[in-house]
């Protein structure tokens, strides 16, 4: 759907352009994390203290230990709508992660996903790019995001 915006310059002179209106992105089913122990009292409580972390279907950790090797994080990010967006994985830490899993068959890092969390900071994309630069132990919650082909 396109609907069509309109702007004046110093000269007064007025400009429309379109805009193509995108649908919300659909919130994500919460899956549910097999256990061990099924009981559900224990469980409430592991799960108020944070042992437990329920991630949707798109969600998944990477867990990432910077050394004197290498500290270089290998990400260009930007920060949209409050949000931290990967834009490119470049050489570094993600990419060495990105090696191991492709050959584990697990999720890679890739342009266009969301950093949804680090070290459990959630709450602004300015804190989680400190922790990034500040921490050496970092653990990520990434979400996979569809793009277009």
């Amino acid at each position: 759907m396109f609907f069509a915006c309109c702007t004046a310059d110093a000269d007064d002179m007025v400009f429309a352009a379109p805009i193509e209106i995108l649908p919300a992105l659909p919130f994500p089913e919460i899956q549910q994390i097999p256990v061990e122990n099924e009981d559900p009292q224990q469980l409430e409580e592991e799960l108020n203290r944070g042992s437990i972390e329920q991630l949707a279907e798109d969600e998944f950790v990477v867990e990432i230990e910077k050394t004197t090797e290498q500290s270089k994080m290998g990400l260009e990010v930007d920060k949209l709508w409050g949000r931290v967006l990967i834009v490119t994985v470049k050489e570094g830490l993600i990419d060495d992660y990105n090696q191991r899993a492709a050959n584990a068959g697990l999720r890679e890092v890739k342009a266009g996903y969301q950093i949804l969390s680090v070290n459990g900071i959630t709450e602004s994309p300015k804190k989680m790019l400190q922790a990034v630069t500040q921490e050496q132990n970092l653990r990520l919650i990434i979400r996979a995001m569809q793009t277009k082909t």
